[in-house]
This record gives C-alpha cells, structure tokens and sequence, in this order.
C-alpha cells in the first residue's frame, strides 16, 4: 500500500471513531426508574418510630432503601450499630436489619462488668412506602439474651409491626 492509501484509510478510522462516540453521548444511560429521581430526592430523611419514638435516618431510591438507627453516644462509643438494606423486589420491599449491641456481662458479682458486642440481624418488609408513611414488620428480637447473642429459638419466627412518618 501507498503512503497515500495508508493515511486516508487512517483518518477514515479516527473520523468513524469520533462520529460513534459522539452518537453514543446522545444515548440514554439508562432506562427511567418507576418513579424519577427527582421525585425521590425530596422524600424526609429523618423518620421516627410511632411505636418507639427511635429516629431513622434514611436514604430512598427508586430501588432501595437503607438507613442507620439513632443510638446513644454511649453504646456508639461501645461499638453499637443498627442499619437497614432494604431493596425493592417486583412489588415487595424486602431486606434485612443488622444490629451490634453491646452487653453488660459480668461472670458473677466480684468480677467487672465487660462489654460483649452481639451482632444480630432480623429480616425486615416494607408493606407500604410512601412519603408521609412507611409501614412494615420485622422479625421479632424480643427475648433477646446476651448470653447467646440472639432470641431463642422458642421465640424466633414471631413479627413486630412499626409505623414510621417523617420528622420534623
């Protein structure tokens, strides 16, 4: 091949080149959510509990929900965490609750008291999201024993039902 031939076969490929990114820019990046994101953006980030009074910060997506639970500094410092993963799946919002709680043991009265860090987690569901409500259960923790790190098994399988709206 000619000089000539090489270099109008070289810009022929840079100028295809340039022309598929530039249609590729105008291209959607990605199909549009079941409710916009803009929509999104302005639901309340701070919820609190009707049944506990706890505060809930939480990030909403089209998709999924997660959030941390308002703790005292004190089990904070100890180590203490409660968080939520929430992702939507068809209809139904299902996701999990993932706690570390600090406990007090102490082998008998003469000993000190040391703290024991449990990390749990119970399944969760979103019944209804909206942006004055969200209703949902989650899998019960009553009875729960620092001796074991968990609820025993007599009392696993059992729901609690929350209410939370936002606060402002």
């Amino acid at each position: 091949m000619n000089r000539l031939a090489i270099f109008v076969v070289t810009c022929f490929l840079a100028l295809s080149s340039l022309v598929g990114i530039a249609v590729a820019a105008d291209l959607p990046k990605e199909t549009a959510p079941v409710e916009s994101k803009a929509a999104v953006a302005q639901w309340p980030t701070i919820w609190k509990s009707l049944q506990s009074s706890a505060t809930r910060h939480l990030r909403i997506s089209d998709s999924y929900i997660t959030g941390e639970n308002d703790l005292p500094p004190e089990h904070l410092r100890e180590g203490a965490f409660s968080r939520w993963d929430v992702k939507k799946i068809g209809a139904r919002w299902i996701g999990k609750s993932y706690q570390a709680r600090p406990c007090r043991v102490a082998a008998d009265p003469s000993t000190p008291v040391t703290i024991k860090i449990c990390k749990v987690q119970a399944d969760v569901e979103f019944l209804l999201v909206a942006p004055d409500r969200i209703e949902g259960r989650i899998e019960s923790l009553d009875g729960f024993s620092c001796e074991i790190c968990g609820v025993p098994k007599a009392r696993s399988g059992q729901w609690n039902d929350f209410v939370w709206v936002p606060s402002n």
